[in-house]
């Protein structure tokens, strides 16, 4: 059981860290069920025995096996399944999680398939990032077509919530005057935050108006996945380094 590493789910959790407080809303019978999540990025690991079961589903399966490990970061915070090993995701009561690789048909084929699935009250985690000023990663609704796609489900009732990106971009720079013309398309935008303070990890993302909320990004983050608490085999594997937006992003979607 190593779930005391996920110290996000708690309340306080030492001098100037607060968690999202997991643990009281399970003890009040709040863990997700009713509730829909589909997380839309490159791949995951279906078979990990902290996150396998039947409602654990694989809507559109990857064609690039090179990051599955990062999805199983993803579940892990949001879904583990608290089987008395392993970690406990802060909603594993969830009715479904769906899992859809972006490579396969592209961003907005991905998003589309994942909004067949959901519906008002249910959860859009968008774990992904594009190419800003200098390329540097911003938020994926950058592009217009994925912010088109993210207006269109949160008109619907969907709740999106979506990686700032790790690109260390101020959205406030006037290069990005017309991203923030664009008004408010429901989505909630999450950027990395240390651990202890909750200040701006230096690689993440950021904006006043743009990005709304952070998670724990310092690589202080446990999940399943990576290996460095106890490893297995891919399969049978913890860690306690998971980091960036890619942390702070099921966090918050937890949290929703």
């Amino acid at each position: 059981d190593l779930s005391s590493y996920q110290t996000y789910n708690r309340d306080q959790a030492g001098a100037d860290v607060y968690g999202i407080d997991a643990d009281y809303a399970w003890s009040i019978g709040i863990t997700g069920k009713g509730v829909r999540c589909a997380d839309i990025e490159w791949g995951n690991i279906y078979g990990h025995e902290n996150l396998k079961s039947d409602n654990f589903i694989e809507l559109v399966a990857t064609t690039n096996h090179s990051n599955d490990d990062h999805g199983a970061g993803v579940a892990g915070v949001i879904f583990a399944r608290g089987n008395g090993f392993g970690m406990k995701g802060a909603a594993n009561g969830l009715d479904y999680f769906y899992g859809i690789s972006e490579i396969t048909h592209g961003r907005p084929a991905g998003i589309a398939k994942g909004l067949e699935y959901l519906r008002p009250g249910d959860v859009f985690l968008f774990e992904m990032q594009t190419g800003g000023q200098n390329g540097n990663y911003v938020p994926p609704d950058f592009n217009m077509a994925v912010w088109d796609l993210t207006k269109n489900a949160t008109d619907n009732g969907i709740i999106v919530v979506m990686t700032a990106g790790n690109g260390s971009e101020d959205l406030d720079d006037p290069f990005y005057e017309n991203y923030r013309k664009r008004g408010d398309n429901g989505a909630i935008r999450v950027g990395a935050g240390t651990k202890v303070g909750r200040h701006r990890a230096s690689f993440s993302t950021y904006g006043s108006s743009m990005v709304h909320l952070q998670g724990w990004g310092d690589w202080t983050v446990a999940t399943t996945g990576g290996g460095n608490l106890f490893n297995a085999g891919p399969l049978r594997n913890y860690r306690s380094n998971f980091s960036g937006t890619s942390s702070a992003g099921p966090i918050v979607a937890s949290a929703v």
